[in-house]
C-alpha cells in the first residue's frame, strides 16, 4: 500500500493541463472556481453560445471535486425528515425534484458526449448499528415514501456487517468524478470556453456595469472584465455579501481506498447514520475493485 495521501481519482488518470492567465480579458461569464460546480456551470451556459474564462487557482479538480466519494444520489443521510421537520412538505419534495433532476442530468451528459468515467447505477443505503436509531430509519422510511420516493426498510445488506436497521434507495449511481470532470473540460474547451489553472483570483468590484476580477498567476496581476461572475470556489471567497465566513465550518474525514480478498463486484454504495459515521463504496481502477472508506465526524440529521 502507498503511503501517501494521493486521491486515487487524482492519480485515475492524467487530466489535461491548462495554461495560466497571462494578459488582461473581456469575456461575458467569470466562473471563479474549476472543480464540478465551476466545469459543469460552464458547460450548461456554453450550450448558449456565450463567452466563458474559468479561473481556477490550482489545477482542475485538485481539491474538493478530486477528493469526494464519487457518489450520485438523492440520499444524504437522514436528511429528509429533517427536512420537512424544520421546513415543510414542499420544500423537501422541492430538494428532491432538484436532485433527482441532477442525476439524471449527468447520466444524460455521460451518455451524450461519451465520457468515460466509470458511471456504474449502485442501490444506496443508510444504516445503523445501534438498536436506539432504528426509529429514525423507520420515521425517514416513512418520510420518503410519503415524497415519492421508492424506498424500503432492511435489516440485512449484502456486506458482511451486522445491522439493526437501514435505509434502502433504488437506482443511485456511483463515478469517476475526476474523469467525468475532464471529460467535461473537453467538451466546453472545443465550444471556446477558456480555462486558466494557477490563476488566483484575489478581488472583484463592479463599475459601470461591469465586474472587473483581479488575478494573480505568474508573479504578476492581470483584469478580467465580465457582464456576470459565477463563484464556484469551496467556500465563498468574498465576505460580502452573505457574509459566509461566519457561517462555515470545517469537518475532519479520514480515507482510504484499498484492495480487499473478499468478492466486492457486487457492493453497492453505503452509509452509517451512527457517530462517527462511515461511508464505503467499491472503486473500479485497471479493471480491478478497490474498496473506499470514509470516516467522517459529523452531525447526524
Amino acid at each position: 500500500m502507498e503511503k501517501n495521501n494521493n486521491s486515487i481519482w487524482l492519480k485515475s488518470i492524467n487530466p489535461k493541463e491548462y495554461k495560466s492567465i497571462e494578459h488582461n480579458l473581456r469575456t461575458e461569464v467569470c466562473i471563479i472556481g474549476g472543480g464540478i460546480t465551476g466545469i459543469s456551470t460552464a458547460y450548461y451556459l456554453s450550450k448558449h453560445g456565450l463567452d466563458i474564462a474559468v479561473l481556477e487557482r490550482d489545477k482542475i479538480c485538485s481539491k474538493t471535486t478530486g477528493h469526494t466519494t464519487g457518489k450520485i444520489s438523492t440520499q444524504h443521510g437522514l436528511f429528509y425528515k429533517y427536512l420537512v421537520d424544520t421546513q415543510g412538505k414542499d420544500y423537501a419534495k422541492s430538494y428532491l425534484d432538484v436532485n433527482i433532476k441532477a442525476m439524471n442530468n449527468i447520466e444524460k451528459i455521460i451518455n451524450e458526449e461519451n465520457i468515460l468515467c466509470d458511471f456504474e447505477k449502485r442501490n444506496s443505503f443508510v444504516f445503523t448499528l445501534m438498536p436506539e436509531r432504528i426509529k429514525a430509519i423507520q420515521d425517514e422510511v416513512n418520510i420518503t415514501k410519503s415524497l415519492g420516493i421508492k424506498s424500503d426498510f432492511v435489516e440485512e445488506m449484502n456486506v458482511p456487517l451486522k445491522i439493526h436497521g437501514g435505509i434502502k434507495f433504488e437506482n443511485q449511481a456511483q463515478f469517476n468524478p475526476v474523469k467525468y470532470v475532464d471529460g467535461l473540460c473537453d467538451c466546453i474547451s472545443k465550444k471556446g470556453v477558456k480555462i486558466y489553472e494557477n490563476s488566483k483570483v484575489t478581488g472583484y468590484k463592479r463599475s459601470n456595469g461591469l465586474f472587473k476580477i483581479t488575478v494573480e498567476s505568474n508573479g504578476k496581476e492581470y483584469n478580467v472584465l465580465a457582464d456576470k461572475v459565477v463563484v464556484a470556489t469551496r467556500y465563498p471567497i468574498f465576505n460580502f455579501p452573505g457574509v459566509y465566513f461566519i457561517k462555515n465550518y470545517q469537518e475532519l474525514e479520514y480515507a482510504i481506498c484499498a484492495k480487499v480478498n473478499d468478492d466486492i463486484s457486487n457492493y453497492d454504495m453505503y452509509l452509517s447514520t451512527d457517530t462517527p459515521n462511515i461511508s464505503f463504496r467499491t472503486v473500479l481502477q485497471d479493471n480491478e475493485r478497490y474498496l473506499l472508506v470514509v470516516r467522517k465526524w459529523k452531525k447526524n440529521w
